[in-house]
């Protein structure tokens, strides 16, 4: 999993510099250095790999920190509650562009929304409403999209392989997801004869909430639905 992490976030910051590739170096002709904002919900404790593959791939490309490019990271260790304040700290910044994977992307586009700053994300970002359609997002979020909400009934019907018929299950997800997204993974649920319950969790007191219902339910296993804030953890 943390390998799977590391290469999208590398990835991801190919659009990243592609755009820096674009502008010239400025700290080499005496001109500010480019501020690069990064914001997660998750924390560099938990998930140190992320921020490293970016700096590797940006030495990689001739972007070579501190005299190229500034990097300005902020975390919200798990307090979703916490990426406006943070998105508006980087904003402030004026970055040239900001790397905000998952649901930091919503804040990140708040907090710029009278700069046009250019928002590198991760997650499935059509069904997220970042971007029109893969091909040619649109807008200002661009990025890699990945793991589609599909995958999630496909991981269930993985999950049923090793559960008796009738057997009760958990899906948790992060943010919640749309109606008809949800449907695909009850109805999924349904035709493998399993009895699904949800429970949604943005903050590391919500997951223990969800755990609790689920002893109380008495699951025999959980399902852990696309979100780059529960991989975080």
């Amino acid at each position: 999993m943390m390998q799977r992490r590391s290469w999208l976030l590398a990835t991801t910051g190919t659009a990243l510099f592609c755009g820096l590739a674009a502008r010239p170096a400025r700290a080499q002709t005496g001109h500010a250095l480019q501020r690069i904002g990064y914001l997660s919900v998750g924390s560099a404790r938990l998930n140190p790999a992320g921020l490293l593959s970016l700096r590797e791939g940006l030495r990689e490309r001739g972007h070579v920190e501190g005299r190229d490019v500034v990097l300005d990271v902020r975390y919200a260790e798990g307090r979703a509650q916490d990426l406006p304040r943070l998105a508006a700290e980087l904003a402030a910044l004026n970055p040239a562009m900001i790397i905000a994977p998952g649901q930091a992307a919503d804040a990140a586009l708040a907090a710029t929304a009278t700069q046009a700053t250019p928002i590198v994300s991760l997650g499935d970002l059509v069904a997220s409403g970042y971007a029109a359609q893969l091909g040619r997002p649109g807008g200002r979020v661009t990025g890699i999209s990945f793991l589609p909400f599909p995958l999630n009934a496909k991981r269930l019907e993985l999950l049923a392989q090793t559960l008796p018929r009738g057997s009760t299950v958990l899906n948790l997800a992060g943010l919640q997801p749309l109606p008809e997204q949800m449907q695909v993974v009850e109805d999924a649920g349904r035709s493998l004869g399993l009895v699904t319950h949800a429970a949604f969790a943005n903050t590391a007191a919500e997951i223990d909430v969800a755990f609790t219902a689920a002893r109380r339910l008495r699951v025999a296993g959980v399902n852990v639905l696309n979100s780059p804030f529960l991989y975080n953890l």
